[in-house]
């Protein structure tokens, strides 16, 4: 992106990790969102020179090299478990053949405008893996759940024409849906170049540019006001004896012990 010849400037970059397959498999990967142009060093917003300024090839090779050389430093310093049977040296030989295939990187036309952008990443940040509607069936006392998917490979348009559906085990669901929860202190999305937080001038920089309003600063959530977007809030945000609203006096410390 730094290169004249694509932009020669700096772009915003969010990001999200994606782990789960419409199935619930295990198929971790990346979405990400990039302004269509940046700011350059003089301060001024420049768009990019060519219609795609980011060429499929050399992202492919720029993620897979940088992605391999992480797994290689990992398995170097011990921080990553191995499968049984697996040593550091035949582990080091499958990354070296992973290095000579092509990996799958999807370019997307632009939005045109901000909404389009906040759809695509909410489906991914606040969709999580499954919806409840697409549970067919789920039995405890059978041991049965039954769910219903669009598979990539009956759908390579990404429209939603055929549906399978999968039959599993409780067990083997729950195995299947937790394996997709982000661990402590993980933060699933992030943000570069112009979204970065310390860029925040540079930011409201490149909006001036385009003649756009500087960042404003979201005003804090309150409970009462989160809570009182669902049915039946009036339960949770007042109090059952005299009905006035509840309000927070001092927050509670996390504790092992019983209260």
């Amino acid at each position: 992106m730094s290169d004249p010849a694509y932009l020669g400037a700096q772009p915003g970059i969010l990001s999200v990790l994606h782990t789960w397959g419409r199935s619930l498999t295990l198929h971790p990967h990346i979405h990400c969102a990039i302004t269509e142009g940046g700011l350059d060093d003089q301060g001024l917003w420049r768009l990019p020179v060519r219609n795609c300024f980011l060429p499929i090839r050399a992202v492919m090779f720029k993620y897979r090299g940088h992605f391999l050389a992480q797994l290689k430093s990992a398995v170097d310093c011990g921080e990553l478990s191995l499968p049984d049977g697996e040593t550091p040296t035949s582990s080091h030989n499958l990354f070296n053949r992973l290095g000579r295939k092509p990996w799958n990187v999807n370019l997307r036309e632009r939005y045109d405008n901000a909404e389009g952008v906040v759809e695509y990443l909410a489906r991914y940040v606040r969709g999580g893996p499954m919806r409840p509607s697409q549970l067919s069936r789920f039995r405890t006392d059978q041991n049965d759940v039954l769910f219903r998917y669009h598979a990539h490979r009956d759908n390579p348009d990404g429209g939603r024409k055929r549906c399978r559906k999968e039959r599993l085990s409780t067990g083997e669901f729950a195995g299947r849906l937790l394996q997709h929860v982000p661990r402590k202190g993980l933060n699933i999305v992030r943000s570069y170049g112009l979204y970065a937080v310390a860029c925040r001038g540079k930011l409201d920089q490149a909006r001036a540019d385009v003649g756009q309003a500087p960042v404003r600063q979201p005003k804090p959530v309150r409970w009462q006001g989160y809570l009182g977007r669902f049915p039946d809030s009036q339960k949770q945000t007042h109090c059952s004896v005299c009905e006035r609203q509840l309000t927070l006096m001092a927050p509670i410390a996390p504790s092992r012990a019983p209260p």
